[in-house]
């Protein structure tokens, strides 16, 4: 069972190195070949936090050590790595629930952010109790001592627009006295939030609210994660406002909800014989609006999508491609997907049925015809190859949408 809502006391102080918790061999040397970045803060460079790389998400190389840096903050002495104390942790980097089997035996995990799998066919604990919160679609913030106070960190860097106007809310939401409070009772803990700001837009709409959100807190020595509740004195003493609890109380009832309109989804934490587990839920709607939401960044961007390679595309992050700031209404993004991307790709997608049309076969080509036909005509490659594997899944997307519209066309035309 899940732990209960832990209660402000103040402890002996509690000191987590690297070594206990990965091989700082590996670790170090997946610095080294680009699968974990170092930032170090830029008033004390022995202060370093450390996050996987778009290379980590595109090989799926999850391994302890990467899994672990997912907002992991160091304090480096001069010593060296191999003597590094944990003063900040993040959850370990979890994954999405994709598709199910009929028997509900297994399931299919995803990395979405990159749209990469990470495992074929998980068997997961369907019926074990579990706690159930409210996804929030902001940056996600690690509170953490800074030489200048009580602080937020993005998982990937101490100096992010995120982490300022984090830093600047908790510092003004709390009074000194509630600072060192709060720094006392998470001394060998780490308080994890949702940092929502209208400076920086997502797929969901939360309005002008600037606010952190309280998620929970991760344990350093082991990872234990107890996610926040209405009990928790963030929330009782200190003002915090938790992520949204949710009704669902296992794993299944989550999956089986229906879609809650603009929202992410929901994050699941279960308990079984085999330990703490972490498990995003999201719906195929979120997932086809963020697709939306990322694709474009103004008209002209838009427009100039459809002519990218596929390199160019993977180079592409969602901290480039956001939507023009006060473009919040949903119907106003898919309008603007409409006019802007997937009109100006079906004409490009016409040059696929010229050249298909002399290719016989069944109406889905197998996948060396696409590639050559995709190769000869210059489209973007990354974005219809996904829409092909959806085709090929049976899966409803935005791009897949397009592609089976072509499909039709190309039946029509070849009888």
């Amino acid at each position: 069972m899940l732990q209960a809502a832990e209660s402000p006391c103040i402890v002996a102080l509690m000191t987590t190195y690297l070594s206990d918790l990965v091989s700082v061999l590996a670790f170090e040397r997946d610095i080294r070949d680009g699968f974990i970045s170092e930032r170090k803060h830029e008033a004390d460079d022995s202060l370093r936090v450390y996050t996987y790389t778009p290379k980590t998400q595109f090989s799926g190389r999850w391994t302890n050590e990467t899994r672990l840096a997912r907002g992991l903050i160091l304090r480096v002495p001069e010593t060296g790595i191999y003597d590094a104390q944990v003063v900040g942790r993040g959850l370990p980097k979890y994954f999405t629930i994709s598709q199910l089997d009929s028997d509900w035996g297994k399931a299919k995990l995803i990395d979405d952010d990159e749209g990469v799998t990470v495992e074929e066919s998980a068997e997961l604990s369907w019926d074990a109790p579990a706690f159930v919160a409210d996804k929030m679609n902001g940056a996600l913030g690690l509170a953490y001592n800074a030489p200048d106070g009580l602080a937020i960190s993005t998982k990937g860097s101490f100096g992010s627009p995120e982490a300022g106007i984090a830093t600047r809310w908790l510092r003004e939401h709390l009074t000194l006295a509630e600072q060192v409070r709060f720094s006392d009772f998470f001394n060998d803990s780490t308080a994890l939030f949702e940092i929502i700001t209208p400076e920086r837009q997502h797929p969901v709409d939360y309005g002008d609210t600037e606010e952190l959100f309280f998620l929970g807190s991760v344990r350093h020595s082991d990872g234990r994660w107890t996610p926040a509740d209405s009990s928790h004195f963030l929330v009782t003493d200190l003002r915090f406002h938790a992520a949204e609890p949710l009704e669902h109380r296992t794993l299944r009832e989550a999956v089986e909800a229906p879609y809650r309109e603009n929202t992410e989804g929901m994050v699941v934490t279960l308990d079984d014989e085999h330990g703490q587990h972490l498990y995003k839920v999201k719906s195929d709607e979120y997932l086809a609006l963020r697709r939306a939401f990322y694709a474009v960044e103004s008209t002209d961007i838009a427009a100039d999508l459809v002519s990218l390679s596929s390199e160019e595309l993977e180079a592409l992050t969602a901290e480039d491609l956001v939507f023009p700031k006060g473009m919040r209404n949903i119907e106003a993004k898919r309008r603007q997907l409409d006019e802007d991307l997937l009109k100006p790709l079906a004409v490009k997608l016409s040059e696929v049925r010229a050249e298909y049309r002399k290719v016989r076969g069944d109406e889905l080509p197998d996948r060396p015809t696409f590639a050559r036909l995709v190769k000869a005509t210059g489209l973007p490659a990354a974005y219809l190859f996904k829409a092909y594997d959806e085709e090929v899944n049976d899966r409803k997307s935005i791009a897949s949408s397009v592609f089976r519209d072509l499909m039709k066309d190309l039946k029509k035309n070849n009888g």
